[in-house]
């Protein structure tokens, strides 16, 4: 038989953790994207076939996400 005290502790602590663990009253995705510049990062060289597939991409990407969206190349990257 299992002793009651410990059974109890851990429901409180599973409430508790389930209250603490629902989502907070946060700003939605539209307020957080709106203004920002997101960098599309195109793995490839700029002129390339993936370059511009990214770029072509990016006015039907930009109706669903707002904000900015900039494609990025290896080469316009900066380095570190």
């Amino acid at each position: 038989m299992i002793p009651r005290m410990p059974v109890i502790a851990l429901l409180i602590a599973a409430a508790l953790l389930a209250a603490s663990a629902s989502p907070a009253a946060a700003q939605s995705a539209a307020e957080f994207y709106r203004g920002r510049t997101m960098n599309l990062i195109v793995g490839s060289g700029e002129g390339g076939g993936y370059d511009l597939s990214a770029r072509l991409a990016v006015p039907f990407r930009a109706r669903h996400i707002p904000g900015r969206l900039a494609p990025r190349t290896g080469e316009s990257l900066p380095r570190t």
